[in-house]
């Protein structure tokens, strides 16, 4: 897999907020143990700057990998790992959140998992001329796509879950769709909220 992506829910506001992204190029991530201790890593950093505006100083970490979420609960790791691991603590230490991980079934993770598909997997792709044709068939034009990114976008306007100077916003569930006419083609596992957000 060339990128990861998270779920953050927030208990008190009922908020959930998605993190998703690309591994960066410098690390070798050989297992699903490494891929699953980064992913952890990299949504720590990137949703620090919310954890310390929201004051959080609990985070219970839930992940389908129980290597990571022993070795995060204990403290220590085998080699492979042990470099990713210190780091996770160290950002933790440093912003004074305490951190607890929970190993839970994959089919409970389908949402992260989804997210961290995104951007590689063709299956989320409509092909063009079957869009276009559709398209015309029921006269609609649409002015923003709301789930792509860059590469397979079918709009000019997008709205992304990466950050990406070229999207109109990243997460899309997250903002408003009034003044739009949507083109969704949401990822399996997000239909459900998609339709929920539409009513």
């Amino acid at each position: 897999q060339d990128s990861w992506g998270a779920t953050l829910k927030i208990n008190h506001s009922k908020q959930e907020i998605w993190f998703q992204g690309d591994w960066n190029n410098h690390w070798r991530l050989t297992s699903s143990n490494q891929r699953e201790t980064a992913a952890v890593l990299c949504v720590l950093l990137r949703s620090a700057p919310f954890l310390r505006e929201q004051q959080v100083q609990s985070l219970k970490i839930e992940t389908d990998n129980s290597s990571t979420a022993y070795n995060l609960n204990r403290g220590a790791a085998a080699i492979s790992l042990l470099k990713l691991t210190d780091r996770i603590l160290e950002v933790a230490e440093d912003m004074e959140l305490q951190i607890h991980a929970f190993h839970i079934h994959r089919k409970e993770n389908t949402i992260p998992d989804s997210l961290s598909r995104l951007t590689t997997s063709g299956d989320y792709s409509l092909k063009e001329e079957i869009l276009q044709e559709v398209l015309i068939m029921l006269k609609i034009r649409p002015s923003i796509d709301m789930f792509s990114n860059r590469r397979n976008r079918k709009f000019r306007r997008f709205v992304s879950l990466s950050q990406d100077k070229w999207a109109v916003a990243q997460d899309c569930l997250s903002i408003s769709w009034q003044l739009e006419v949507p083109y969704l083609h949401p990822p399996i596992p997000l239909i459900q909220q998609t339709l929920n957000k539409l009513m």
